[in-house]
């Protein structure tokens, strides 16, 4: 999750908190940004955002920002970046993210953001929206991460006994696959909203 710990300048510091509980008070208005992103992928449902967003308003000072960015995973497709790329598997993913059973969780909350920070009293928002291959280098690494996500839930799914769910054995065999897929140029292209607002001072 964090990146080596000497890559990491002396001035900052990580940390692990669940955002959906509230932070310790001696973190609250302490910062001038909170970046939020992807929380969707930790399966934060529809009514979760509002909490959520409060939560996190908690630690943000006045006259702070919030960014928050949300994929529409509702409309992943499969690209392909070079003529010999391989794409045989990597289609089931996306097919997985816009099925009837993952619409109620992925097809919400990035369309949602602007009007929830609004809501929320923050002023000056701002939303936009970008690609997620905008940025050639970093396909590769939001497709495996992507693909991490995906296979992730499934070994959790194996893991509680949920009927239907994969064998551990060809959860691997088929995450081997997608990843080698990846590394031949085939990616997963989605939406991502960003919106950003200010806390009162």
């Amino acid at each position: 999750m964090f990146p080596p710990a000497e890559d990491v300048k002396p001035q900052i510091r990580l940390r692990v908190y669940d955002a959906k509980t509230p932070f310790p008070k001696e973190l609250h208005g302490t910062y001038d940004l909170v970046h939020a992103h992807h929380l969707v992928a930790a399966m934060v449902v529809p009514p979760d955002w509002t909490p959520l967003l409060l939560n996190l308003l908690t630690i943000v000072k006045p006259g702070g920002y919030i960014q928050w960015e949300e994929p529409n995973f509702y409309s992943t497709l499969v690209r392909c970046s070079l003529p010999t790329t391989r794409s045989k598997h990597m289609p089931e993913v996306a097919r997985t993210l816009v099925s009837a059973e993952m619409k109620e969780r992925v097809a919400h909350g990035w369309n949602e953001l602007p009007a929830l920070i609004k809501e929320a009293g923050l002023d000056m928002v701002v939303a936009d929206v970008v690609s997620s291959d905008r940025v050639l280098k970093g396909r590769r690494g939001y497709s495996g991460n992507l693909i991490k996500l995906f296979f992730g839930g499934s070994r959790l799914a194996t893991e509680q006994g949920t009927p239907g769910a994969k064998s551990f054995a060809k959860i691997d065999r088929s995450e081997k696959q997608l990843m080698e897929e990846i590394e031949s140029g085939s990616y997963c292209w989605t939406d991502i909203h960003s919106t950003i607002g200010r806390k009162p001072s």
